[in-house]
């Protein structure tokens, strides 16, 4: 099962990035102040200060896809194999803190948060260890989807429809680990306008740009400007993302 939100005892400072993993991925930490952070990997490339961040794309060979023999489990089963739809590559663990989503089946609609994954390499053969025993027997014709967690290997944001999962309020290596602000004060690139309501920019990556008030229905707010921003500055908000 999920641990519950830690509130101290937190391994790795906010200001601080690292090579290696020091909290579980998504892990929510809230400060004093009521700033919220959320636990993250960065992907391939290194993050400016100040940059809005996305999940990365999860593959499709990955999605719908048939369980197989391989993939037949009972009720109470804690570790299933799942079968990629074409050889995928991820390290061990990369998939610890992701769901599994069972899509079609009498096991429908449950979805598993995932304890731990095996590594592999240009293969098609996962195995998942869960959090907690499955609800439902898996056959054969059942289909399910692996979503790795949102904050596992994030990039920068590209175009307004794309969601966005915090800011990166200090430098960051590829493939380091750092906390990503998800509400609260915070400086962010702003590729135009200054208008109170914000989303994700759509040309400089990262950015956030100003919401008319005819509201694109692919526009999402994650927050208010705090301060009058000129286009290629960097502006407070006041971020709300969940």
């Amino acid at each position: 099962m999920s641990s519950p939100m830690k509130k101290t005892g937190f391994r790795q400072g906010i200001h601080v990035q690292s090579a290696t993993q020091r909290e579980a991925i998504g892990t929510i930490r809230i400060l004093r102040d009521g700033r919220v952070f959320r636990y993250c990997k960065n992907g391939a490339v290194a993050l400016a200060a100040g940059q809005c961040v996305m999940p990365s794309a999860n593959d499709t060979d990955l999605q719908n896809q048939a369980a197989g023999a391989a993939g037949a489990a009972s009720v109470g089963d804690t570790q299933v194999v799942f079968t990629a739809g074409a050889a995928v590559t991820a390290a061990e663990g990369f998939y610890k803190g992701g769901v599994l989503g069972v899509i079609d089946g009498a096991g429908q609609g449950h979805s598993y948060e995932i304890d731990g994954s095996s590594a592999v390499a240009a293969g098609t053969s996962i195995t998942l260890t869960l959090s907690e025993p499955l609800r439902y027997a898996i056959v054969a014709a059942d289909e399910w989807t692996l979503h790795p967690s949102p904050y596992m290997g994030v990039l920068e944001t590209t175009g307004v429809t794309v969601p966005c999962v915090g800011v990166a309020h200090i430098a960051v290596t590829a493939a380091y680990y750092f906390w990503a602000q998800t509400r609260g004060p915070v400086s962010v690139l702003n590729t135009s306008g200054s208008a109170i309501y914000i989303n994700v920019g759509p040309t400089a990556a990262g950015s956030v740009v100003s919401i008319s008030t005819a509201l694109d229905i692919d526009q999402t707010v994650i927050g208010k400007m705090m301060d009058a921003a000129a286009a290629g500055d960097y502006g407070m908000v006041n971020l709300y993302i969940d």
